[in-house]
Formats: C-alpha cells, structure tokens, sequence
C-alpha cells in the first residue's frame, strides 16, 4: 500500500482525505453508537428482571408480606370453627378445639401458605419473562452490530492507514472541525489544519474552566449570603433573649 506524509501533502490532497474520513468515521460512530444503545437495553432489561425477582420473592419473608400466610391460616381455622358450630372464645380456644380439630386447621393453614409460595413464584415467573423477552432479542441483535461496528472501523482505516493519521484525532467531532477549516480557507496544509484545531479546544478547555469558576463563584456566595442571614437571625434572638431576662 502507498504511503504518504500528512506534513508535505496539498491541500486539495488533504481536503480529499478529510471528506472521505469524515463520511467514514460518521459511520463508525452511528454502528458503534447502536452497539453501545443496545448494550444498555440489556443491562436495563435485567435490572428490571432482577427488581421484580427481588421485590416479589420479599413478599414471602418480610412484613406486610409475611403477614398474609398467616391471615389466611387464621381464616381458616375461624372458617373450620363456624362449620363444627360457631365462634370459639380467645379463653377458650384450647379447651374447645379438639385435637383432631386443631390438627386439620394447622394443616389447612400449612396448605394456604404453599398455596401463596406458589402464587408467588407464578408471579415472579410471569413477571420476568417479558423482560427476559426483551434481553434475548437484544442479545439476538448484537453479533449483527457488532459486526457492522468492526466493518465500518476497518473502512475507516483502510482510509487514513496510508496517511499514519494520528490516533488523537480519530473522532467526528475532531475530523469534521479540520475539514471546516481547509473548505473555510482558513488553513492550506496539515500543520495549520492541527493548529487551528489544537487552538479551537484550548478555547473550549479555558471556557470551560471559566463557566465552572463562575458557578463556583455563584455557589460560594450564596453559602456566604445564607451564613450572614444566619447569623443575624441568631442575633436577633440572642437580643430577644435578652430583652425577656
């Protein structure tokens, strides 16, 4: 493959050379984007899958939760009670209850609480399967996107190879602001596309700096102006006090 000097190239050379990275590396961006969409879907999916696995098999072992098997026992036994001739006084549940009576109604109340282990673990099935659905249809697409993501890179590279573009300026942003300048006429060769482009984020970087110093700024005058009001209020009552003495 031939080689070529970024540093002795024209500018219509460049210019080409630009223009085709740029419409390369835009599409490197949007496969690697969609891999990245889809990755957390995933992680999103089983977030949620694992939230209602939690939270449902909770309700079994911790109040309110844990109160229900224990109302459906006490329904039974009064249930079982009214059928073998009414309500049994609280004084006299031992003495009333027969033994075989007492035996049945533990037992019904050992069934109702399987019973809602199983309505629970129904519902934890039922629950997760959708966004288990969601994560192997997710899963299914990524091996294509992926693999869009590694042909759109390797297209990418087979452009700016022959060039040995350095690796700081493989992205978009970096690429599209180059090839604004040679188009614009405001740079002619490589070493003054990378000086305007160095001196454009040395601006981003300072300006940046300035807005987090003013929000600093901003945020510690407002610490001090709610100090002062503090302070004064804690005078105010100082003087209140002592005007009651």
């Amino acid at each position: 493959m031939e080689k070529y000097d970024l540093s002795t190239i024209t500018r219509d050379q460049l210019h080409f050379l630009l223009s085709v990275a740029k419409d390369k590396m835009v599409k490197y961006t949007r496969c690697h984007e969609e891999v990245k969409r889809v990755e957390h879907y995933i992680g999103e999916e089983k977030k949620r899958r694992d939230n209602i696995i939690g939270c449902t098999g909770l309700l079994g072992l911790v109040v309110p939760g844990g109160i229900i098997p224990y109302l459906f026992f006490s329904l039974l036994c009064i249930l079982f009670d009214l059928s073998v001739g009414g309500f049994t006084k609280m004084a006299d549940v031992g003495s009333s209850m027969t033994n075989g009576k007492i035996a049945i109604a533990y037992l019904l109340g050992f069934v109702s609480i399987a019973l809602y282990i199983l309505a629970i673990r129904w519902i934890v099935k039922l629950q997760k399967k959708k966004p288990q659905r969601k994560i192997n249809n997710y899963k299914n697409q990524l091996p294509e996107l992926e693999k869009n993501e590694e042909s759109a890179f390797d297209k990418f590279y087979e452009v700016i190879e022959p060039y040995k573009f350095p690796r700081d300026y493989w992205y978009e942003y970096a690429i599209s602001q180059m090839l604004k300048y040679v188009e614009n006429k405001r740079a002619d060769n490589w070493k003054e596309v990378t000086a305007l482009y160095e001196d454009h984020l040395h601006r981003l970087t300072v300006e940046e700096n300035t807005r987090i110093n003013a929000e600093q700024s901003k945020l510690q005058a407002e610490y001090a102006r709610e100090g002062r009001n503090a302070a004064r209020w804690a005078a105010a009552g100082a003087w209140t006090a002592a005007l009651r003495r």
